[in-house]
């Protein structure tokens, strides 16, 4: 879990530059670092509740959770 999160921070705030360079429009409402670290903890966070969600399903036997949410993705 642990691992999972800090490739999240990486991934989020890799995702976060590249759009801010790549993008000419608008995409961000502002430059300001608290912006960018609200979006990157947004993205955290999503990443941190899938976990859980799988987890509770793979507990309560509605087979391998994080299998299913992958499957739901595609």
């Amino acid at each position: 879990r642990q691992l999972t999160m800090v490739l999240a921070v990486i991934q989020a705030t890799i995702m976060v530059t590249t759009i801010r360079k790549a993008v000419e429009a608008q995409v961000f409402q502002s430059n300001s670092i608290f912006y960018y670290l609200m979006v990157i903890t947004a993205l955290v966070g999503g990443t941190a509740f899938l976990m859980w969600l799988g987890e509770m399903m793979s507990e309560r036997g509605i087979g391998n959770g994080v299998s299913l949410l992958i499957f739901a993705g595609i």
